[in-house]
């Protein structure tokens, strides 16, 4: 291309809107998915967590474990 000019020139109907603009009016979502489902916080209220109950601690201390396993396994059985 040495020695020629290149111009660009806008085409008319992209200049009327972007892409953008138009997908967003000529998406419609289905009727059915606008609502939210009445089941939804149908339970709300139900069941609450105690404030003074830690989550993160572990549901049995390792002395339960231990007793729990020597009584299903045998103490003999697990090499302890």
């Amino acid at each position: 291309m040495e020695g020629e000019k290149l111009v660009f020139v806008r085409a008319p109907r992209l200049a009327k809107q972007g892409m953008a603009e138009g997908m967003a009016s000529s998406y419609t979502p289905p009727p059915d998915m606008s609502a939210q489902h009445p089941m939804i916080g149908a339970l709300k209220g139900l069941l609450w967590i105690d404030p003074t109950l830690d989550l993160t601690e572990p549901a049995l201390d390792l002395e339960e474990w231990e007793r729990i396993l020597n009584e299903k396994h045998g103490k003999h059985e697990r090499g302890s």
